[in-house]
């Protein structure tokens, strides 16, 4: 099946952002700090820091 067909894409640009099970439709604007303020709302942290306790809670 087409991709596009299947999530509804009927033009472009056409921005759907996938997080584990849910899907939004992007309706923002299209400039590339209007795109990155929404990532940076709809995502976490890339990595989180542990301290070398936490990080030994882990192992034990």
């Amino acid at each position: 099946t087409d991709l596009s067909v299947l999530h509804g894409v009927s033009g472009y640009p056409y921005i759907k952002f996938f997080r584990e099970v849910y899907v939004m439709e992007y309706s923002g604007g299209l400039t590339a700090d209007d795109i990155i303020r929404f990532l940076k709302k709809n995502t976490g942290p890339t990595a989180t820091e542990l301290s070398a306790e936490t990080a030994k809670s882990f192992v034990e």
